[in-house]
């Protein structure tokens, strides 16, 4: 299996569990995983992917917005030839995942609870009507794109010594000019 491309919360220099949640999707599915982080402190939870399997960390530097993310992981995606894009079904997931899908032209899967490899590709399992039945889906793009259901997977405990490296975010369509409180 190839490189699966993952997109870490952070909060505070600490991985969010449904990210990590995601990593262990990936890495059941016999996948390398290169992780995305941005944001402050994004540099102390790449360190701290070295016990969940990680193989390479990408820090995201600049001004992090889902726009500016999506646009920087859809690239990643091309670059690395890679077939699928994963990231935790939060707010924020959700949100960039749909914009990477549209960056790469392909449709969403979210809220997936299974992750399959076999001969035709890769393939989730996520809920239908409210739960009452379980879909096996496949999406005919080239890149799967998925948001993975908040504990529906198991983080993975494997230690690893990721490779690190840095990528500026391009510029944005929205920039915050002032926030008051």
């Amino acid at each position: 299996m190839a490189e699966i491309v993952v997109w870490i919360e952070q909060v505070n220099g600490a991985a969010r569990r449904s990210s990590l949640e995601a990593v262990g999707a990936a890495r059941t599915a016999g996948a390398e995983v290169i992780a995305l982080l941005s944001g402050e402190a994004a540099g102390t939870a790449a360190a701290a992917l070295a016990s969940a399997g990680v193989a390479t960390t990408i820090l995201l530097t600049g001004q992090a917005n889902p726009d500016a993310i999506a646009a920087a992981a859809a690239e990643i995606v091309r670059e690395a030839s890679a077939p699928a894009f994963l990231c935790a079904a939060t707010t924020l997931g959700k949100d960039v995942a749909a914009r990477v899908a549209a960056q790469l032209d392909c449709v969403i899967l979210s809220d997936c609870i299974a992750l399959q490899v076999d001969a035709q590709g890769i393939h989730v399992q996520r809920p239908w009507l409210a739960g009452k039945c379980i879909a096996t889906l496949r999406s005919s793009a080239p890149v799967l794109v998925a948001t993975t259901r908040v504990n529906a997977f198991t983080p993975s405990q494997e230690t690893r010594a990721p490779v690190t490296s840095e990528r500026a975010l391009g510029p944005t369509k929205t920039q915050v000019v002032e926030v008051q409180a």
